[in-house]
């Protein structure tokens, strides 16, 4: 069994230029885009939820009967 050097050399570089095209095309971009991403999403000041007057009055209940035991 011959094992031409030339084919394993010509399929190795065939490979890596595979490879990088792959990333460049492909890696690189999607990177660029998930830390834009993230940087445009600024953190959003945590502002209290608007609760009706009936789960308020609930809530009041609760508390009540929590510091009653």
């Amino acid at each position: 069994m011959v094992l031409g050097y030339g084919n394993v050399i010509n399929a190795l570089i065939t490979f890596i230029l595979i490879a990088a095209v792959v990333y460049f095309a492909f890696v690189v971009p999607m990177n660029k885009i998930a830390e834009l991403r993230a940087r445009s999403k600024a953190p959003v000041p945590a502002k209290e939820e608007e609760v009706s007057e009936e789960v308020a009055l609930l809530r009041e209940i609760r508390d009540a009967l929590v510091r009653s035991k």
